[in-house]
C-alpha cells in the first residue's frame, strides 16, 4: 500500500489518510470545483493540431475548418491492421466519419482498404474542402 501511495502522490487530488485521521475528522475535499474558464478553450485545441502538421498545406486548410467550426479532427491518427500494426498514418482523421487526410499514395491505399474515405494533402483546394465538410455534415 504505501508503494501505491509513494506513486500516486505526483498525482493532482491525492491523498493520503489513516483511519486514525478519518476518526479525527480530517476529510479530503471531495468536489473539485471546475469552471469553465478552468478549461482550455477551443482554440487552442485547433493550435495543437496545427502544430503537430507535417504538411505546411495544411495549415491554411486547418485556418479554414476552425473558421467554420468544423468537427476536430484526430491528428496524426495510426490506423491499425488485423495484427495491431500500424498500416497507415493520416494527418488529419476524423473517426465517426472515417475521412482522413493522408500524405503519401501508400497511407491512401492503406486506408481506402479499410473503407474510408481519403484526400491527399497536396491536392486540397475549396472545393475538396467543401466536400469534406458536407461528409462530416451528414
Amino acid at each position: 500500500m504505501l508503494r501505491l501511495a509513494n506513486l500516486y502522490q505526483f498525482l493532482p487530488h491525492f491523498y493520503w489518510l489513516t483511519a486514525r485521521m478519518h476518526q479525527s475528522g480530517i476529510v479530503p475535499p471531495l468536489v473539485v470545483d471546475v469552471t469553465a474558464s478552468d478549461l482550455p478553450p477551443e482554440t487552442s485545441t485547433w493550435a495543437e493540431i496545427k502544430s503537430l502538421m507535417i504538411a505546411d498545406e495544411l495549415i491554411d486548410a486547418i485556418d479554414r475548418m476552425q473558421a467554420e467550426r468544423w468537427l476536430l479532427p484526430e491528428a496524426g491518427y495510426e490506423l491499425l491492421g488485423e495484427k495491431q500494426l500500424v498500416i497507415g498514418m493520416a494527418e488529419l482523421a476524423w473517426l465517426d466519419a472515417k475521412i482522413a487526410i493522408v500524405l503519401t499514395a501508400e497511407d491512401r491505399q492503406a486506408f481506402d482498404r479499410s473503407g474510408w474515405i481519403t484526400y491527399k494533402t497536396n491536392d486540397l483546394n475549396p472545393e475538396l474542402l467543401a466536400d469534406i465538410y458536407s461528409k462530416l455534415s451528414q
